[in-house]
């Protein structure tokens, strides 16, 4: 996993690196710089191939996209057959981010750039690490423009690189006079823009934007991930985002105890299921999911396909009983029990009986998918939660039930998975959607605990809190999820994985990450537009097969 933190967090790991271990801050400076370069001179061999001719034998040509090989063997290019001659705008602030710019511009000068240095400040406004590095950019007769006017802020046609230096994470708030005008060149330039730590004028804590900020091709960031770089908008205008380790010692970080992670294949791979040789579909998972109501059948046909696409022994779903010559068409591998149904078509409380002989048989259970909100099935939804005793994932409408009821919220079955989108986590907590927005990962973290269960926030990203206070990112998933029934199909995935003995924060992080790896997959065929929630659940064995299942 990697930690994910906010621009106050990451100042304090530095200080602590600097004040507590001694290690020179000129040090830390000179290592983020070099992370720069390496990823410049990647943009540059990318983007335009290389400065000078190769030599004789090995090809010339590049698409932008390979290698350069000899036989079988990646040939690593000197700096200098990369950069020489290449134009290279440096737009630096006052502070330690502009000293890492000045540091990446005096490398690519010695690498045969021709380098331009746009200071947003007076020379003596520099202090520190950064001033150092002024000075040294100076006395080697690079080209610096000191104080820089809006005037000498023209990008000009033939710059093949400008790298943002200005502002760093540490602004709050919008970016303003001489540097959001430099921004604003910066964003008409006619090349690729490489920002450091984080684009410009984008919030490190949050990634909210208030003002004018760098729309960058790609950014480096310094030691770990910040927060500006996964929320949005910062994480679109970020680019792709790469990690430079400078030195931050390992006992620092975990001392720190982080707890926001991004999640990455290796943590998945460590929690799948394990199927045996002679194993049989009793023992893969019995999976019982109470669903639909009128004009909602699809939601339960849904989460029953995708449970059993992730791997569930045996599926069935009660549903009122009118539907339930529907569902028998729309389901093949999954059964179907008909339910005692209201006037209106939604589950009675007259169903209560056969509900709980058919929990007894699960091993987990999904409350919710299209259930409908009338008062006597939530009254039947409330039932089963004060007395279940079983795994369960309560979705959408079973979510509607808990929170008219908020204080069972604190009484729910001791392994529960809930996945609420924004607007059903703000019901439950009894805020606003931009109240969640705005806190949403110590909000998620804080109910977690409270409420003893485990909360998947679905969103963009999704993240997922667990009962010990840590929350996790998920980084797979795409635009085109963005549709009527994705969130049935992750109440399926999540619910299989729990039915075949997941503990409930790994059936969420396992099942949230292979539910956005198969939209991914299906949307790297198709495209985003046009994505449904059914081509997600026919991707859904091609992710578990990424993963060895």
């Amino acid at each position: 996993m990697l930690p994910i933190f906010t621009a106050e967090e990451m100042h304090e790991l530095d200080r602590r690196a600097i004040e507590g271990l001694k290690i020179p801050g000129l040090v830390l400076m000179e290592t983020a710089a070099r992370g720069v370069f390496r990823t410049a001179l990647e943009i540059l061999e990318s983007m335009y191939g290389p400065a000078v001719p190769l030599p004789l034998g090995l090809s010339n040509s590049h698409n932008g996209e390979d290698d350069h090989e000899c036989g079988n063997h990646h040939i690593e290019l000197p700096s200098r057959m990369i950069a020489s001659g290449r134009r290279i705008a440096v737009f630096c602030g006052g502070g330690n981010n502009g000293g890492d710019g000045l540091a990446v511009a005096r490398m690519l000068d010695s690498a045969g750039a021709e380098v331009e240095i746009i200071l947003l400040a007076n020379a003596e406004d520099y202090t520190g690490d950064a001033a150092k590095n002024l000075i040294l950019a100076t006395e080697l007769g690079l080209n610096i423009i000191e104080n820089a006017e809006e005037d000498t802020f023209d990008i000009l046609e033939g710059t093949h690189l400008v790298i943002d230096a200005l502002l760093g994470t540490g602004i709050k708030g919008a970016a303003r006079g001489r540097i959001a005008e430099a921004i604003e060149d910066i964003n008409d330039a006619p090349c690729p823009v490489l920002s450091i730590d984080i684009p410009s004028g984008v919030e490190g804590s949050s990634g909210r934007v208030e003002g004018p900020a760098v729309n960058a091709y790609a950014t480096v960031t310094m030691a770990a991930l910040k927060r500006g770089l996964i929320f949005s908008p910062g994480r679109e205008l970020a680019g792709e985002v790469s990690i430079v380790d400078i030195g931050t010692p390992r006992k620092i970080v975990e001392e720190f105890k982080p707890y926001l992670f991004q999640l990455e294949p290796d943590d998945i791979i460590n929690r799948l299921p394990v199927r045996a040789v002679d194993t049989h579909k009793g023992e893969c998972g019995r999976v019982f999911i109470i669903a639909g109501s009128p004009g909602l059948t699809g939601a339960a046909a849904m989460s029953a396909s995708a449970c059993v696409k992730s791997g569930a022994g045996l599926v069935i779903v009660g549903c009122p009983k009118s539907l339930n010559p529907i569902l028998e068409i729309k389901l093949t591998e999954a059964m179907t029990v008909p339910l005692p149904e209201t006037a209106e078509g939604a589950i009675s409380k007259e169903a209560l009986a056969e509900i709980q002989r058919r929990l007894e048989w699960a091993n987990a259970c999904a409350i919710g998918p299209g259930l409908g909100r009338s008062k006597e099935t939530i009254e039947v939804v409330i039932e089963i939660l004060e007395k279940l005793t079983l795994p369960v994932v309560i979705d959408a409408d079973g979510l509607f039930a808990l929170a008219q009821r908020i204080s069972n919220l604190k009484k729910l079955p001791e392994k529960t998975i809930l996945t609420p989108h924004y607007g059903e986590f703000a019901r439950l907590c009894g805020i606003t959607v931009d109240e969640v927005k705005f806190q949403r990962v110590e909000l998620l973290r804080e109910k977690a605990v409270e409420w003893n269960t485990v909360i998947i926030l679905k969103g963009a990203p999704t993240l997922i809190g667990d009962t010990n206070g840590n929350v996790y990112l998920v980084p797979t998933g795409n635009p085109g999820m963005a549709s009527g029934g994705v969130g049935d199909v992750l109440t399926g995935v999540v619910t299989a994985l729990l039915g075949q003995g997941l503990e409930p924060a790994d059936a969420a992080i396992t099942g949230a990450y292979l539910h956005g790896l198969a939209g991914d997959l299906a949307s790297g065929e198709q495209g985003f537009f046009g994505l449904s929630a059914s081509d997600i659940i026919e991707y859904l064995p091609e992710a578990f097969k990424d993963f060895g299942c």
